[in-house]
């Protein structure tokens, strides 16, 4: 996205540590249940950070690539939608603590296209 849109040279990791911000805040919309409590937090946390860093990157003289931003937080965004973790809770164990088990999309369609269980 920053070589077809920005004229400023794409330069630093700042597009990936945007890309980890956008799978984290992925994460956080499908595992809301699972942070429970904390899920507000963490939410606003994260986008008050991303905001911030965009807005800086719009300020006049700025040298800043927000299109690489932007790449990144988009691409974060598919990458763990497609195979980011997806938790369901199958019990608890003898302290009272959830047991998680992970089920990845692809293994979802696996079995509803497969019609196995």
């Amino acid at each position: 996205m920053s070589f077809a849109m920005s004229p400023y040279p794409a330069v630093g990791a700042s597009g990936a540590i945007f890309g980890l911000m956008g799978a984290m805040v992925e994460f956080g919309l499908r595992n809301e249940k699972l942070l429970g409590n904390q899920y507000g937090s963490f939410m606003s946390t994260l986008l008050m950070n991303a905001g911030i860093n965009f807005a800086f990157g719009m300020t006049p003289g700025s040298r800043v690539d927000n299109f690489g931003h932007l790449g990144g937080f988009l691409g974060g965004l598919v990458i763990s939608f497609l195979v980011g973790p997806r938790y369901k809770t199958i019990g608890y164990d003898r302290s009272g603590r959830q047991q998680l088990v992970d089920e990845p999309l692809y293994k979802s369609l696996l079995k509803k296209f497969s019609g196995r269980d």
